[in-house]
């Protein structure tokens, strides 16, 4: 069975359902100025529709419609437009960009009116992922599983037509692993995790992005069994104390972001 085999097993909700459960898909869509509304049953056609409410011209590239080619289509203000994704798809990834430089990212339910609002000079980086410069290659998209059990992993729009890695496609990533995919253009990251719930960041090429899942705490096994490492790869200093410990102090103590301590 295939990673993308593999996704389509991991849960029977439907699109809309996960949707409505993955917070961080619809917090990024917020922070980004996108609105996501989903269809009704009785909307017809029931595909992606894009509106742009931004006030000025804005660049819209579909990700499954545009498969590899990388193709932008401009959308005028105050225009709409439905846009048909490949067959049977219950998913797609649309990214948004224009003149300032500003862009945004959302990966949605395909059955969903998306609304340009207002594009923001920041993108959404949701407190299950840690992305870094990656010095070794400058086109390369490297992403580590920092949780205790297997994820799958797409990497899109993929604009390098290799035969082999093209949109759609999921790799399964076992914990403490690591997997390369060669970008040349910023990619979203999209991850399906815990029964199928999703989590996605918008990562340029040279990027490591490590997902460490939605947990507040993530255990995993180091060389010395006879200590307790302590990681803190959230965004913030936190506070650590080793309650058990049966010598020395019960003191707390202060872990910066992204550094360790034993």
């Amino acid at each position: 069975m295939t990673a993308t085999d593999n996704a389509k097993a991991m849960t029977t909700l439907d699109a809309q359902t996960i949707y409505q459960q993955s917070l961080n898909l619809q917090a990024a869509a917020v922070s980004q100025g996108i609105q996501v509304r989903a269809l009704a049953e009785t909307e017809f056609p029931r595909t992606l529709r894009v509106v742009n409410k931004a006030g000025e011209d804005v660049e819209i590239l579909i990700a499954k419609k545009h498969m590899n080619r990388g193709e932008w289509t401009t959308m005028a203000h105050n225009n709409a437009g439905a846009v048909a994704s490949a067959a049977n798809d219950d998913w797609d990834t649309i990214f948004m960009r224009d003149a300032a430089g500003r862009r945004a990212a959302v990966h949605v339910p395909s059955a969903s009116e998306v609304t340009v609002r207002a594009l923001s000079t920041t993108p959404f980086v949701s407190e299950s992922f840690r992305v870094v410069c990656n010095d070794q290659a400058e086109d390369v998209i490297a992403v580590e599983n920092r949780t205790p059990r297997p994820i799958l992993v797409q990497v899109t729009p993929s604009v390098i037509s290799s035969g082999r890695d093209v949109v759609g496609q999921w790799a399964e990533i076992q914990p403490g692993a690591l997997k390369q995919w060669t970008r040349n253009d910023a990619q979203m990251v999209i991850v399906q995790y815990d029964g199928g719930l999703r989590d996605a960041v918008l990562a340029e090429p040279a990027s490591k992005v490590d997902f460490g899942g939605p947990e507040p705490l993530v255990i995993m096994p180091i060389e010395d069994t006879t200590k307790i490492q302590v990681t803190n790869e959230t965004k913030d200093p936190i506070e650590v104390q080793v309650s058990n410990y049966s010598g020395g102090s019960k003191a707390w103590f202060t872990i910066a972001p992204g550094a360790s301590d034993t």
